[in-house]
């Protein structure tokens, strides 16, 4: 026996031949990586198209549009100390010291964008902090004191 090493007969394990304008296979974990990076933005994507077509139809569909101060065929009172409440149209015997709001039923502030509706407000003091309160008319009323057509600005 000699300490010469032996040839091997088993050939050399071939390595891939790749063109020069190819680019060479992409291991396991950079597919996986590429696969996540690929799933997790197309996720996101997705969520924000969901998102915004539900905003979408919110604006669209207004589904708090319809909202008024009164049921039909109520109008409201308020009372001298603050406060109110609907009563049928056309009740006689108010509460005593109760008067009918001098704008009666109407939208919400917030849905005064309906036709023939007018945003008005006037200053107000809450807590000793001067404020300003927002309500909705009808065009053509005659605004109480205190009362001017909101600027929007």
């Amino acid at each position: 026996m000699t300490d010469e090493p032996r040839p091997l007969d088993v050939p050399a394990y071939p390595a891939p031949q790749h063109r020069p304008d190819e680019q060479p296979p992409r291991s396991r974990r950079a597919r996986i990586v590429r696969g996540a990076v690929i799933g997790v933005v197309s996720f996101a994507l997705g969520l924000a198209a969901l998102v915004g077509l539900g905003l979408g139809a919110l604006w669209a569909f207004d589904p708090m549009g319809d909202e008024w101060v009164c049921s039909e065929g109520e109008a409201p009172i308020e009372y001298p100390a603050g406060g109110g409440e609907c009563l049928p149209e056309g009740t006689k015997d108010l509460p005593e010291g109760a008067r009918w709001e001098p704008f009666g039923n109407r939208p919400m502030p917030y849905n005064c964008d309906k036709d023939g509706w007018v945003p008005v407000e006037r200053d107000v003091v809450v807590r000793g902090e001067p404020d300003v309160e927002e309500d909705c008319v009808r065009e053509g009323t005659d605004l109480p004191d205190g009362w001017r057509v909101r600027d929007d600005d």
